[in-house]
């Protein structure tokens, strides 16, 4: 029987694999032209890549992102420093153009502690807040403090002395804002302790005030890399929306020109990360796209929303204002070949289309923490169309991990957690380089829980929506990823492999291909040398099960085998064939070959009759 666990070390390893390389990406991309970089190097610049992550909201420049990085050995312990007014970043230049505003609020002063470690102790906030007390204390005199901290940090504290004694609000909304930042699993309990026993302090030292510190380790990092950039865009109404009562929600008539600028990029390309939430990517020229465009193309009717569903936005944030909805972090979840196939129509128009018509938008504020409404929506607003199991499943975490994972290996796999993704991407990428959710879940199913009929036949049951103990066998956090990589490299040679064994006539090799999971198991328990009843987990497999160390001639000899013996069963059953039976057959001729067979078997009844004493 195989199981499963509880969160472990080895999916918080996952996540450090995972987020050291989006770090190493980021790190090569901000900082080119080398092939390795120094320890000291990855240390700074992990105090940029973590502000980058930690102040998403705020969309800072490379220039503000430099100013406000202090490190180094004068920084008391801050290596980020950043002041906002209303959202604004700000900074002793634009400080008295600020102070002119009215009602100024809030003011966010934000620090930042990084450590590219795998602990996260109470010692270091316990070094930093006794110069931020003395930097924030409105009685404290600044300059006694200079000697000791980067110009840097006094520069911005200077600011914020200096706006905080500029309000005249008798209590403005001052939010003192501290994160601690490292690749540990966890915080140690005593940085919980430290950190409001600080913050109290600083509170009661700024009346108003508002003091939080968030604790940020390897799990919650990667969730902040995978958030987008804060995107606000306005999409143009002719005509007041509908919006209810309750919430934020909208349903408008959007002219079609007005919706192709809202999906354009600033050089008119289709800004892709507006469908990252899409179940499905561009499905090309395929019989319902060459339909939308003909009706955009010869107008049988008089508005293009009567022939069309339209399109569904999901929002964290949406207001009307005159003429156009302002909407925060927009995500089409549904109308991804509506959409393309208008943008496709208006670019590559030869003359300016003047088109009155329009296209019917929903617009749907939810919060980014309503994963499972999220998820209900995606799948209500495709019911139109088929959305299977893998498509929600996709959306998951464990799936970007396997994604981020794979495409990071040599050579490279690139795992098409969403249909056609990779098939969209130019410059092409090899169809045998990538491998969809579907084939990488038999591939689990036959590997790893050695279960080759349910992968033949059964492989949607492991992803089904309402079957999470099925699905939680096959993905989980808490199995190493390098399983995963096995399972999808061995996928690839057992293809590659029967496209090109020429022992069979074409007939034999369409039985191999439907026999390939088979072949798999079969492969997996020779080369572990044990009986599948032995193996209790996936986790068992972690260190045992390696692409380098499967031979080839075990590949040929057991493709040989499992064709025999299929034969000789469809032979005796005859008409009466059933696979549930080849499988019973199958792991009945398996275990008589292993050599370690009968003394299992001993220890089996040893250990019967032991309990039975």
């Amino acid at each position: 029987m195989i199981t499963t666990t509880n969160r472990s070390d080895i999916a918080a390893e996952n996540d450090r694999t995972v987020l050291e390389t989006l770090f190493e990406r980021s790190l090569r991309a901000d900082r080119p032209g080398k092939d390795k970089y120094s320890a000291c190097e990855k240390n700074e610049y992990f105090e940029v890549f973590v502000t980058k992550q930690v102040l998403k909201e705020y969309k800072l420049s490379p220039e503000q992102m430099h100013k406000g990085h202090v490190g180094g050995s004068n920084d008391g312990g801050i290596d980020s420093i950043h002041l906002f007014v209303d959202g604004d970043w700000v900074d002793e230049c634009n400080a008295p153009q600020i102070i002119e505003r009215a009602n100024i609020s809030p003011i966010d002063l934000c620090l930042i502690q990084a450590k590219n470690t795998t602990s996260m102790g109470a010692d270091p906030i316990n070094k930093l807040f006794p110069f931020v007390i003395e930097l924030l204390d409105p009685q404290s005199d600044i300059s006694d403090v200079k000697r000791k901290i980067d110009s840097k940090v006094i520069q911005i504290c200077t600011t914020f002395r200096h706006i905080y004694e500029s309000l005249s609000l008798p209590e403005p909304q001052i939010n003192i804002r501290f994160f601690y930042v490292t690749k540990a699993y966890s915080p140690h309990p005593d940085v919980w302790h430290a950190c409001s026993h600080w913050c109290k302090h600083v509170e009661e030292l700024i009346p108003g005030c508002q003091c939080k510190c968030r604790l940020i380790a390897v799990e919650e990092l990667l969730g902040l890399t995978r958030i987008p950039i804060r995107n606000d865009r306005a999409l143009s109404v002719q005509e007041k929306p509908i919006q209810s009562k309750e919430n934020n929600c909208f349903i408008a008539l959007v002219r079609l020109k007005d919706y192709f600028h809202f999906i354009s990029d600033h050089d008119g390309s289709l800004f892709d990360k507006l469908f990252d939430a899409n179940v499905r990517d561009w499905e090309g020229k395929n019989k319902v796209n060459k339909q939308i465009r003909k009706s955009l193309e010869t107008a049988p009717v008089d508005e293009f929303w009567w022939l069309n569903d339209g399109v569904s936005i999901l929002v964290t944030e949406a207001r009307y204002t005159k003429k156009a909805i302002q909407l925060r972090n927009p995500e089409i979840i549904n109308g991804l070949q509506t959409s393309r196939t208008i943008h496709e129509y208006f670019s590559t128009a030869t003359t300016d289309i003047n088109d009155e018509r329009r296209i019917l938008v929903r617009i749907i504020e939810l919060p980014d923490d309503k994963l499972k409404s999220r998820q209900e929506i995606i799948k209500a607003t495709n019911s139109h169309t088929e959305v299977k199991s893998e498509d929600l499943r996709s959306l998951q975490k464990i799936h970007y991990n396997i994604q981020d994972y794979l495409s990071d290996q040599n050579p490279a796999i690139y795992y098409e957690r969403r249909k056609k993704h990779y098939r969209n991407q130019r410059p092409r990428i090899l169809s045998r380089d990538i491998i969809t959710i579907l084939r990488l879940t038999q591939s689990v199913i036959a590997t790893l829980l050695l279960r080759p009929e349910d992968a033949r036949k059964r492989p949607g049951d492991y992803l089904k929506p309402d079957n999470d103990n099925r699905y939680n066998v096959a993905f989980n956090e808490n199995y190493p990823l390098q399983l995963y990589h096995f399972c999808a490299q061995f996928y690839r040679n057992v293809e590659d492999f029967l496209s090109r064994d020429d022992r069979y006539d074409k007939a034999s090799r369409r039985l191999a291909k439907d026999l390939k999971f088979y072949i798999m198991t079969h492969v997996v328990l020779r080369h572990l040398n044990v009986p599948r009843l032995t193996i209790k987990s996936p986790l068992s497999l972690k260190d045992k099960l390696r692409i380098d160390d499967i031979e080839p001639r075990l590949l040929s000899d057991s493709t040989a085998i499992v064709m025999r013996g299929h034969r000789e069963t469809r032979k005796v059953m005859g008409e009466g064939f059933v696979w549930k039976s080849f499988e019973e057959e199958f792991f009945k001729g398996l275990d008589e070959m292993l050599p370690d067979i009968k003394s299992w078997q001993q220890q089996k009844e040893t250990s019967k009759q032991m309990d039975a004493k």
